[in-house]
């Protein structure tokens, strides 16, 4: 057994011994894990992160040019070593995939830390032998410097800036919820753990505007009290004059509708005020009984229930209505400067003292007529760097198109 052993890692290694060393250093971290209690990977702050980095980068560069024939040093920048580290890599980011990554995970996967990988021991560890060979591997093709090398060296270190840079900028990264009510100015944040942070400027509150989508018919099951999947032609949504038929058997006219209404006396009239609902005059009729059913159905609101129409074996009703889009008008504060008058729209970020300020939500069941608004602030300095690192892999492909273009040019 120890002849065999020593048979087995004798060198030249190839890809069992390549794989073996690659899936130990997950293990190591699975190991880190179970032993210690703690919530998350600690990685340091600006600029002892920075400094870390460089540090790392440096070191396997002084080992790689002073031990530059050492077998090891030839080992972990060669094939084998690169496939055995982005294989066990990709493996673990699909364990991300496949395993719901939350706290009320099943209790094997919480007990392996597996319900959180990104801050777990097995996502650090295999990520540290994956640069760790790419930044031998980029050291290999450095010196003595060849210009034919350069995509690779652009592709590489593009990577390595990535994977790098995303890691240790992770602790200098905050993303902050803002509850912003009207005419409150709001001059801090809370992050998921719920602990607070102060903001440089500050927001507050003046305008919430939301559009919303033309209504639904749904048929609802009594029992489940959940829309029934049945075809509808042409669609469900509410129009004026409209026919809408469930599966030929429950055929609908729209009468009326209303965007804004509230009930009186068992009919419903426009109002625009808190509270409102989206109300429609319909006329059913039921093939099963062949019966003729005339009412009013509404959405409901915080303030109104939904009203239905009892049919033989749905109710027919509206389904909630769905947002089309929603922005908020603020005006931000920042030392120095007169107040400013900013909207937020979805997807469409403000930027303020080195913050991406994005709308995220609101007070749902109020809708329309919600108090407040959510806020997220993002903070990332390492976000330029990690886009720098994209835009030399970008490079790197185009001069590999290149290279391969000119090679079949020449023969």
């Amino acid at each position: 057994m120890n002849k065999l052993s020593r048979n087995f890692w004798r060198f030249p290694w190839k890809l069992k011994q390549a794989f073996v060393i690659a899936l130990s250093f997950p293990l190591i971290g699975l190991l880190l894990d179970l032993v210690t209690s703690r919530d998350s990977v600690w990685i340091p702050q600006f600029p002892y992160n920075l400094i870390t980095f460089l540090l790392f980068i440096a070191l396997i560069g002084l080992i790689s040019f002073r031990y530059k024939k050492s077998k090891l040093v030839q080992f972990l920048s060669c094939i084998p070593a690169s496939i055995s580290a982005i294989t066990v890599f990709i493996g673990v980011l699909l364990l991300m995939g496949l395993i719901p990554q939350h706290p009320d995970s099943t209790p094997f996967a919480i007990q392996l830390r597996l319900n959180d990988i990104l801050n777990s021991g097995i996502f650090l560890f295999s990520l540290i032998y994956l640069l760790i060979i790419l930044t031998f591997t980029i050291f290999t093709r450095v010196y003595p410097f060849r210009w034919r090398n350069l995509p690779f060296l652009l592709n590489h270190v593009g990577l390595l800036i990535i994977l790098g840079g995303a890691t240790m900028g992770s602790s200098d990264l905050y993303r902050l919820k803002m509850l912003c009510a009207y005419d409150t100015p709001v001059w801090y944040g809370t992050d998921q753990r719920g602990k607070q942070y102060k903001l440089p400027f500050a927001i507050e509150l003046k305008k919430f505007h939301i559009d919303y989508y033309d209504p639904e018919l749904v048929l609802i099951d009594r029992e489940t009290q959940e829309a029934v999947k049945i075809k509808v032609k042409p669609d469900a949504y509410v129009k004026r004059g409209k026919k809408v038929n469930f599966n030929d058997e429950v055929k609908i006219t729209i009468d009326t509708f209303h965007r804004h209404a509230f009930e009186s006396k068992k009919i419903f009239l426009p109002a625009e005020r808190p509270g409102n609902t989206q109300a429609v005059k319909v006329r059913v009729y039921d093939a099963a009984t062949q019966k003729t059913w005339k009412g009013w159905i509404s959405a409901g609101s915080f303030i109104q229930y939904p009203h239905r129409i009892k049919l033989q074996h749905y109710d027919l009703g509206l389904a909630p209505p769905k947002p089309k889009k929603y922005s908020s008008e603020f005006k931000l504060y920042e030392p120095g400067k007169e107040p400013e008058t900013i909207t937020l729209v979805v997807n469409k970020p403000v930027r303020s003292m080195g913050w991406k300020l994005y709308q995220v939500s609101y007070d749902i069941r109020k809708g329309k007529w919600s108090e407040y608004t959510i806020i997220e602030a993002i903070k990332d300095p390492w976000l330029p760097l990690v886009y720098i690192g994209f835009y030399m892999l970008l490079a790197g492909a185009l001069l590999l198109i290149w290279q391969g273009a000119n090679l079949n040019r020449n023969g």
